[in-house]
């Protein structure tokens, strides 16, 4: 690409597998540095955990999966099987785009003051890492008129201003039109295997020729332990999350955190966007029934207004979780291939 600045002794051309929300920021910012771009993934652009997910962009609320009040949550969860978490005893473990981002708070709500603090106790982790937080109390009136749908159970709410939240599936497709726009070559290829080769790279196909490159990028998400093996350095298991809309009845101005149960509702297109619940398992499993109750049962009694029967367009996708719940990038320059991609939290880098 003609004016742009080349990454000064790095790889002219580079093969990202997979074109979900890391995969093509990836390919954004590598084409930005006026690298030869080529993405590939074999179900095509935003079809796994990056199309269905609650779409916050909420540093504000980013704790990690190993912060105590997570590992607390997740040891009630074990003994419960109609909850959010599920562990089961057998667990299979092995800018230039078209969408809007909107700037808007998100309102954690809670049933007792008590639960209240100690989120904010919890919050304070983000704080000394240096992240600022801007969190206005809600009670009575206030609570009602920034949260409509918010029941009788709830006391108290928590403004976590100066966030946003998408349209997961219209972001990214439209990142991946962006993309295209910008040079890359968008493929719908399956990528059986990344390996050293005479001339560089090959990474091989399924099916056909490989494609040979100077460096790969490997972003599969919850299929990455599969193509990085042993670059990957850490255990990176699939936590599979759903995912439904519903209508309501009432107005919601504004995403809602349900932290006891860990839940995320978002605005989309006149209904709400339910989030949440976790299990460990294949990621090509198919959906559980069980588990899309379970998010209805934990999220109801907060909530009122809400039709739940009527939902629809039920999701469930697979997104990559470390060991220590942070997100992984890591670098093998001898291989020249990169695996990338992200779980939850603050970013680590091994090298």
């Amino acid at each position: 690409m003609a004016g742009v600045e080349r990454i000064d002794g790095g790889p002219r051309s580079v093969v990202v597998v997979g074109a979900g929300i890391v995969g093509l920021s990836t390919a954004w910012f590598l084409l930005e540095r006026g690298v030869d771009v080529t993405v590939v993934d074999r179900d095509g652009v935003g079809a796994g955990a990056s199309g269905g997910d609650a779409g916050w962009i909420a540093p504000g609320l980013a704790l990690p999966l190993t912060s105590p009040a997570v590992l607390r949550y997740g040891l009630r969860c074990l003994l419960d099987s109609k909850a959010p978490l599920h562990i089961p005893l057998t667990a299979d473990l092995g800018l230039g785009v078209d969408a809007p981002v909107t700037d808007a708070p998100i309102t954690a709500v809670f049933d007792s003051t008590a639960a209240a603090r100690q989120f904010q106790e919890d919050l304070q982790g983000l704080v000394k890492a240096g992240q600022t937080t801007d969190i206005t109390v809600l009670t009575g009136a206030a609570l009602r008129e920034q949260v409509p749908l918010a029941s009788r159970t709830v006391r108290v709410g928590l403004s976590v201003n100066g966030q946003r939240f998408i349209d997961p599936a219209r972001f990214v497709a439209a990142l991946g039109r962006a993309v295209v726009n910008r040079g890359a070559t968008l493929r719908t290829l399956e990528v059986a295997e990344i390996v050293n080769a005479a001339n560089g790279i090959a990474v091989r196909l399924g099916r056909g020729a490989p494609l040979i490159t100077e460096a790969a990028v490997i972003a599969t998400g919850a299929q990455l332990p599969q193509l990085a093996g042993r670059r990957l350095g850490v255990p990176v298991r699939a936590g599979r999350g759903y995912s439904f809309t519903v209508p309501v009845e009432r107005p919601m101005p504004w995403p809602i955190y349900l932290p006891s149960v860990r839940v995320a509702a978002t605005p989309h297109q006149g209904a709400m966007r339910v989030s949440g619940t976790m299990e460990f398992r294949h990621p090509h499993t198919p959906v559980m029934p069980q588990r899309v109750a379970a998010l209805v049962a934990s999220a109801g009694p907060l909530l009122d207004g809400v039709r739940w029967a009527e939902r629809s367009n039920v999701w469930m996708g697979a997104r990559p979780i470390a060991a220590d719940g942070r997100p992984v990038i890591v670098g093998c320059p001898r291989a020249s291939s990169w695996p990338v991609d992200t779980a939850c939290g603050d970013w680590r880098t091994d090298r």
